[in-house]
């Protein structure tokens, strides 16, 4: 059995998937955002937890909210700072004596929709997360793209936008990514509750807001017209260069179907290619596809 594991920025989801692709184990840990030791203690604690449940745990699929270059394996995560610049599927294979392989998240979730999700028979697919960071990655003929440096399919962080923020008077903020300004900042979960912070000096959160902006709102309405603005104008350039046949999305933000329905269509707008169609969807496993997709690894 193969037990996946998805580290997120501020939980930890652990699975085994059976051979149509049903959970049989499955629990879920806030991520230890101190020492590696707590790590490989919470990953060991899991495995455990799992042989008692499933059966032995033969090896172990990886999805990381970070970057794996190829070259090394080594990981950079903006968000989880005590992995970047360890090889983690090696240090994590020396560690729990089990083969590991590891991928980013995005490729993960993008993996699961084609294989067995919304996105599957289609050539050319770009999955996207919107959840408490931006991710993304592109699957060509059923194959994840990873290229050169293991940037592959990054549109959060490296995409500034000072002059935008400007415009909608938003404050400027320093990226973990060690840069300033990215999308991330804006365009993730907690890129919507800066947003609203910048325009209300409230504190909130983003189920929060998309619910008043539902109910009619006007400092939320505001504050989501502005996330949607920034991340349909960087989607837009992402589809002119990719020209994918269906975007899936997973994350949390992809549970709220009504913006995911403006994000598309503003999108749509944006782009050169006449796009009648949606284009940007909920995926099928837009809760676990990372999970998942770290299965088939």
């Amino acid at each position: 059995m193969r037990l996946a594991i998805d580290i997120g920025a501020t939980k930890t989801e652990f699975g085994c998937f059976d051979d149509e692709s049903v959970a049989r184990y499955s629990q879920v840990t806030p991520t230890p955002n101190t020492t590696w030791d707590a790590f490989l203690e919470l990953l060991r604690n899991a495995i455990a937890s799992a042989e008692k449940e499933v059966g032995s745990v033969d090896d172990v699929g990886v999805s990381i909210a970070g970057m794996i270059s190829p070259p090394g394996g080594e990981v950079y995560c903006a968000n989880l700072e005590f992995l970047s610049g360890r090889t983690l599927a090696s240090d994590l294979q020396s560690a729990l004596q089990k083969p590991v392989m590891a991928a980013n998240d995005a490729a993960c979730f993008a993996l699961a929709e084609t294989t067995a999700g919304i996105a599957a028979g289609y050539q050319n697919v770009f999955g996207l997360i919107l959840g408490s960071g931006i991710g993304g990655a592109a699957v060509v003929n059923g194959q994840t793209v990873p290229g050169g440096s293991g940037f592959s399919g990054e549109w959060g962080h490296g995409n500034r936008l000072d002059h935008a923020i400007k415009t909608l008077h938003l404050s400027p903020r320093q990226c973990g990514c060690g840069g300033s300004n990215c999308l991330d900042l804006f365009g993730a979960g907690i890129g919507m509750t800066n947003i609203y912070f910048d325009y209300s000096g409230e504190e909130s959160n983003a189920r929060s807001i998309l619910s008043s902006w539902q109910a009619g709102d006007d400092l939320a309405t505001k504050s989501v017209e502005a996330f949607v603005h920034l991340v349909s104008d960087a989607l837009a350039l992402l589809v002119n260069i990719v020209d994918p046949q269906i975007m899936p999305v997973g994350g949390g933000l992809s549970n709220n179907a009504g913006l995911i329905a403006y994000l598309d269509a503003e999108t749509r707008r944006k782009s050169l290619g006449k796009l009648q169609n949606e284009l940007i969807v909920p995926g099928k496993y837009n809760t676990n596809g990372c999970l998942l997709g770290a299965s088939f690894l």
